[in-house]
């Protein structure tokens, strides 16, 4: 069913494609089924949401109309908090808010609001020049606010980006409504339920005002010439390029199909729709065009003086507008070789081995580890048996259980280790991505955990514990993600899981809860592949990933017409 000619704050922040064939174009959308993933991110936002409108129901005069009629009433006769309120369509602007909370923040002829969301991630990072203003719950007003020292908005990913769309929506509405504050402060929310306040005309970083009045204007300018092809046979507005945005998207099969047959140089992860222009201008329309660039001229271009008079190298003009484009442009060259390439020379390709190898893995749900997981490889070595052990907690009643659960896999795993230096053998531990077990081990010892914290922290410290990312993202280029999942496959490593991941093993430990004995087996059979995953791997990287093309290779199968 076509959206209309009217534009949401996620309009804005959407694809344009996405925006025009949304009402209604030569591609049709498919039913869209959410994942596992998806489905519990939905959840979990729910119970956030309904744990901030609970609180604000007992401390505040907290109302939710039903429909546009109640929440003017509501605005009208000064409500305190608006829950989800529904703004009246503005036919003259072209906008449709809905968000989650408006708060009364003074009287001026008419009430006056300020607009809140709440939102299920983080919002924040240390930063010690910066600073947020800040308020409590009990008084969600900016004026009820003070500053914070040493924190700042985090890297703006396309969840904040959004926050700050949906508060920019809400107060022009509110303005051409005539019920907007002076100045106009929007308040976030956050995972943490710290709720932070922007005065919206200085927003600094994700997403500022004006920029998002330059993308409504865009959208509304699709939307026009997108009635111009449906009455008049204009042109389709949009066309296709691949992006994050993608991956949830009911169009996506279609606009994939298209961009393969073309070789789009969009399916290369990931730019935006601004740096897509750029390449497209200079002539990189494939993903073999983007291959034959020059990746050190890119890396340098910034510091390259250019002569107006000489012809212009693309790598280097390109390279002051596309970020990253040197890695770009190695991802495309994955592509077009069919393979990963290697980033280093023959003799670094290498990950540390052992006597006694063991492969780690944990799994944690809700910031809880209750599974700890590792796979013993000790061949010909006597007293210490091979194969796979598992110490975990399957009930509701995780938080006691962490630190039992630890101490005893620290127990089994710094005896072998102990062991190993009595008899001269080379003791080694792997995992990938060794700042989540790093944490999870810190945490159970924080949570009462009575194993020996320095004996903890010489581990984590010395080259005995081996972190397999690191030494993938040091000498493997991939066509972009650098995830298990992406680089086992290329080991010849495959899970036993069709849908193997971490947030789908945590709905596979909610069904266990349940009484689901099949989710609970397949919980374990899926952190023991993850421990397989990671020896298969070392194995690859000390063997058969030598005989990857290196990226950079003036002869490379990239340079093959």
């Amino acid at each position: 069913m076509s959206k209309g000619p009217l534009l949401d704050a996620n309009d804005v922040m959407s694809c344009p494609h996405r925006v025009a064939l949304d009402r209604g174009g030569p591609q049709a959308a498919a039913p869209f089924i959410p994942t596992v993933s998806i489905e519990r991110r939905r959840r979990e936002a729910l119970a956030q949401r309904e744990s901030v409108r609970t609180l604000w129901e007992s401390r505040l005069d907290l109302v939710a109309p039903r429909g546009a009629a109640e929440t003017m009433a509501a605005l009208q006769r000064g409500a305190e908090l608006v829950w989800q309120p529904t703004l009246p369509d503005d036919l003259v602007s072209g906008r449709r808010t809905r968000l989650d909370a408006l708060i009364r923040v003074g009287r001026e002829g008419t009430f006056r609001y300020a607009p809140l969301v709440v939102k299920n991630h983080e919002l924040t990072t240390a930063a010690s020049t910066r600073r947020i203003l800040s308020s409590s719950l009990d008084k969600p007003r900016p004026a009820d606010a003070t500053w914070v020292g040493g924190v700042g908005i985090r890297r703006a990913t396309a969840s904040i980006k959004k926050d700050f769309a949906a508060l920019y929506q809400a107060a022009h509405h509110l303005k051409n409504l005539g019920h907007a504050g002076h100045p106009a402060f929007g308040g976030i929310v956050d995972r943490s339920q710290n709720l932070w306040w922007f005065e919206l005309a200085h927003v600094e970083g994700p997403l500022s005002w004006r920029d998002f009045d330059a993308r409504f204007a865009q959208r509304r300018d699709v939307l026009q010439r997108r009635d111009a092809w449906e009455n008049e046979g204009s042109p389709f507005p949009t066309t296709p390029f691949w992006h994050k945005e993608c991956d949830d998207c009911a169009y996506a099969a279609g606009c994939r199909r298209i961009l393969e047959e073309r070789n789009d140089v969009s399916l290369v992860r990931s730019s935006s729709f601004d740096e897509q222009v750029l390449l497209r201008e200079a002539g990189i329309a494939t993903r073999h065009d983007l291959a034959q660039l020059n990746p050190d001229l890119a890396r340098r271009s910034r510091q390259i003086i250019m002569d107006p008079a000489a012809p212009l190298d693309p790598s280097v003009v390109l390279g002051r507008g596309v970020d990253q484009l040197d890695e770009l442009i190695y991802r495309a060259r994955v592509f077009a070789a069919g393979t990963f390439l290697r980033k280093v020379d023959v003799a670094h390709v290498a990950c540390p081995t052992g006597d006694v190898e063991i492969d780690v893995d944990m799994e944690s749900y809700d910031d809880i580890t209750y599974l700890w997981g590792a796979r013993v490889r000790a061949p010909g070595v006597d007293g210490i048996s091979e194969g796979y052990y598992s110490f975990g907690h399957f009930t509701a009643d995780l938080a006691p259980q962490e630190s039992r659960i630890f101490d005893e896999f620290w127990g089994w795993f710094n005896d072998i280790r102990e062991r190993c230096t009595t008899r001269g053998l080379q003791f080694r531990a792997y995992c990938f991505f060794a700042s989540a077990e790093n944490g999870a081990m810190r945490q159970a010892l924080d949570r009462g955990a009575t194993s020996n914290r320095d004996d903890v922290e010489n581990f984590i410290a010395s080259p005995d514990w081996v972190d397999l990312h690191e030494i993938v993202k040091r000498v493997i280029q991939t066509d972009g993600p650098l995830g298990l999942k992406v680089v086992a496959p290329a080991a010849g490593f495959h899970w036993r899981d069709d849908d193997p991941g971490g947030e789908n093993s945590m709905a596979w430990f909610e069904e266990a809860l349940a009484g689901e004995t099949s989710s609970r087996q397949r919980i374990l059979d899926y952190n023991e592949d993850d421990c397989a995953a990671t020896a298969a791997l070392r194995d690859w990287l000390n063997g058969p990933a030598r005989e990857l093309p290196h990226r950079d290779d003036p002869d490379g199968p990239w340079t093959k017409a």
